[in-house]
């Protein structure tokens, strides 16, 4: 990156900064806050003004929301461009070759741009299922099993993604006259996401696409088609309202592993194909994942404890849930806090149980879980116990039982575990899936 950069765009907002050399051959971005920025039609409109020319090396730094990053890869650089983007973290940091051919493309690269890729011993390719009536289909993202992360993917699957997303989407699908717009949906990198959207735009240069906001539940406008006249980061609620998300609340007793129970279903669910998050609404012993967070926004939480104060961060919480949006046909498991002194619902956090329709009790017994059906009835009277799941020590669990609704894990509900996928859990994940359905679904 050249040492000496020119400031650009005048028109931007002032918490981003996007500078240019002076050879016009790498783009930094710069977030003054948070990468957690609120949509703003005029930034991504003006990246159409910051086309650069010829076909060199174009780097890009600098965290960036998703939408962003996809957007200004697609609009701003050379079409032939070599890109390279910034990743900070796992499972490699150094500058990711997103265009041209192996062996650059998915390589890693260090500040001084050599290859330093290091491949694991078996690359994990995201897998696609296609759902949507024209002329709007969603492309859901769906990550291995076996991870709660982003960065679970390499970027050398890159070298494979023209082949695996020229399959989810054949082109008689996608040279449809009626098919105008992609949605893509699932988490994903910024570096999957902004190949993704290249990978599209050749495949089908006539549909706009879109990126799926699943905490905020918009689609943001990255690339428009030609006829399209809507403006880049135009953003809208998501297009199937009339199939909302099923809502699922874990609950259970303190420390009985509903927290572990609501990852593992969460896996279980994404390994059959369909759009799902997890929403940690247990303040007091978080395990990551999606929450509410005190400025009123959803992001990732680490696991860090923090004090619950009721009513209010009840009543926070329960205002985000109905407004998580995973995809067409998707779900959203809500991990809720275990109680407070021997009460399952102590005053005050009423709203959190009343903004989830369905539930499944985590038990050590089958006191605790009479304990949980009478507090939910009491307070959510229309409420659905979906199931229960049994939770005891190694050794001390109980045979499968021949009712899906009743699931007795394979293994411990232990943290060091979390992210397995259990064949017990997987039984129910598909009954839950067979008793909801997914509207649109393209096997």
């Amino acid at each position: 990156m050249p040492a000496t950069l020119q400031s650009s765009a005048s028109q931007l907002p002032p918490w981003l900064h996007i500078q240019i050399a002076p050879d016009r051959t790498a783009i930094e971005i710069q977030l003054t806050q948070s990468n957690r920025v609120m949509l703003d039609v005029g930034v991504l409109d003006a990246l159409t003004e910051l086309r650069l020319p010829g076909q060199g090396l174009v780097t890009i730094d600098g965290r960036a929301p998703i939408w962003l990053t996809a957007a200004l890869v697609a609009n701003a650089c050379p079409p032939q461009a070599d890109i390279r983007l910034r990743n900070p973290s796992k499972p490699q940091p150094g500058w990711i070759a997103i265009t041209g051919q192996a062996p650059r493309l998915g390589a890693v690269f260090d500040d001084q741009m050599r290859d330093v890729t290091q491949p694991p011993a078996s690359v994990a390719m995201p897998r696609f299922s296609l759902a949507g009536i024209p002329p709007c289909l969603s492309l859901q993202v769906v990550k291995p099993d076996g991870d709660g992360g982003d960065n679970f993917f390499h970027p050398v699957c890159l070298r494979q993604l023209a082949e695996t997303l020229a399959t989810a989407l054949p082109q008689e699908v996608v040279l449809e006259e009626d098919v105008e717009e992609i949605v893509i949906n699932g988490a994903m990198p910024n570096w999957l996401a902004a190949a993704l959207v290249i990978q599209i735009r050749q495949l089908a240069p006539h549909v706009s696409i879109l990126l799926h906001n699943a905490l905020q539940g918009l689609e943001v406008l990255v690339w428009r088609s030609q006829g399209d006249h809507r403006p880049l980061g135009f953003a809208r609620q998501t297009l199937h309202a009339d199939h909302p998300p099923t809502i699922i609340g874990i609950v259970g007793m303190p420390n009985v592993g509903k927290s572990v129970f609501s990852w593992r279903l969460r896996h279980a669910i994404n390994h059959l194909e369909r759009p799902v998050i997890r929403f940690d609404a247990d303040a007091i012993a978080p395990t990551g994942g999606y929450t509410a967070t005190q400025e009123g926004a959803i992001a990732r939480r680490a696991g860090k404890r923090a004090d619950w104060n009721d009513p209010q961060d009840s009543q926070q919480f329960a205002g985000w849930i109905p407004k998580a949006s995973p995809g067409l046909g998707g779900f959203v498991i809500v991990d809720l806090p275990g109680g407070k002194n021997g009460l399952c619902v102590p005053p005050g956090r009423e709203p959190l149980i009343r903004a989830v329709p369905h539930f499944i009790i985590v038990q050590g017994n089958d006191d605790e879980a009479r304990q949980w059906q009478q507090a939910i009835a009491a307070c959510h009277p229309q409420a659905n116990i979906l199931g229960q799941v049994l939770s005891r020590p190694h050794g001390h669990m109980p045979p499968p039982s021949d009712d899906p609704w009743t699931c007795r894990p394979e293994l411990f509900l232990d943290r060091s575990l979390m992210h397995q996928l259990d064949a017990q859990v997987l039984r129910m994940a598909k009954a839950i899936v067979q008793r909801f359905g997914d509207p649109g679904h393209h096997p």
